[in-house]
C-alpha cells in the first residue's frame, strides 16, 4: 500500500498541473485510469472536485473550476473521441468526478480500485455526461 501512495505522489509530480494550489497531492491519493467517450463535437471539461457542488449542471461546458480541485484529471479537457484520463483522487471519502460540469463517479461507485477501472465516461453529442458500468460495480 505504501508503494501505491509513493507511485502516485511520484505520478502526480510529474504531470502537468498536477499540483493544486501549490500543494502536492496527499499522501494515499489514488490512481484512476478511466475511458472517456466524447461523442459531442467540442473539447469537455473533465476535473476532480469535492461532491456536491452547487450550480454545476451536466452538459452545460462550465468547469468546477481550479479553485475548487481537490485532484487532478490529466488531461483536464477530452477532446472528441475514445481516450483514456488519469485521475487521481484524495485518500477520503469527498470526493467526486466532473464530466461537463456534471458529477459522476465518486467513491462509492469505484470502491478500493486503482489503476485502469472498468467503468467508462460518455459524453453524448448533446454534451450530457454519463457513465457506464460492467454490471456489478464496484
Amino acid at each position: 500500500m505504501c508503494a501505491l501512495a509513493l507511485l502516485a505522489i511520484g505520478v502526480a509530480a510529474c504531470l502537468p498541473g498536477a499540483q493544486m494550489s501549490g500543494a502536492q497531492m496527499p499522501v494515499g491519493s489514488r490512481q484512476l485510469i478511466i475511458t472517456v467517450t466524447n461523442d459531442s463535437l467540442v473539447p469537455v471539461p473533465v476535473e476532480v472536485a469535492p461532491m456536491g457542488l452547487v450550480g454545476t449542471g451536466g452538459g452545460t461546458g462550465q468547469q468546477v473550476g481550479p479553485a475548487h480541485w481537490i485532484g487532478v484529471a490529466q488531461p483536464v479537457s477530452v477532446p472528441p473521441g475514445k481516450h483514456r484520463v488519469t485521475f487521481l483522487v484524495p485518500p477520503t471519502d469527498d470526493w467526486a468526478i466532473y464530466a461537463n460540469g456534471g458529477e459522476l463517479i465518486g467513491p462509492v461507485d469505484v470502491g478500493s480500485h486503482v489503476g485502469v477501472l472498468p467503468i467508462g465516461i460518455v459524453i453524448d453529442r448533446n454534451g450530457q455526461p454519463g457513465w457506464t458500468s460492467p454490471g456489478v460495480w464496484p
